[in-house]
């Protein structure tokens, strides 16, 4: 398994952080961060469960996201393109958030 960041949720804006709309959040590149974090900020109305806008997050590698979340006590949100041949798919596993990321082809 291999841990790809640490999401933290923030209120305050942080230098470098980038926005999509989409998701109405604004977020940090964990790979600038020494210890992998990506701060998250939200906006109101974000689509996003409202767990995952409030609670940290353990992003993962994972070989498939459908059988990554087989396994969840919850699927917290349908599986996102994010470009690049990245998927990701939030759900919580045992009571803490994990971002299952799928690399494809």
């Amino acid at each position: 398994m291999e841990i790809i960041h640490i999401g933290v949720i923030t209120k305050t804006p942080v230098e470098g952080e980038m926005y999509n709309d989409g998701l109405k959040v604004h977020l940090t590149d964990p790979d600038k961060h020494p210890y992998k974090y990506e701060f998250l900020r939200f906006e109101e109305g974000s689509p996003l469960h409202e767990r995952i806008q409030r609670e940290p997050h353990i992003a993962i590698k994972v070989d498939s996201l459908k059988k990554a979340v087989e396994g969840a006590t919850e699927v917290l949100s349908e599986e996102m393109d994010c470009g690049d041949g990245m998927f990701i798919q939030f759900a919580d596993v045992d009571g803490f958030i994990f971002e299952f990321t799928e690399f494809r082809k």
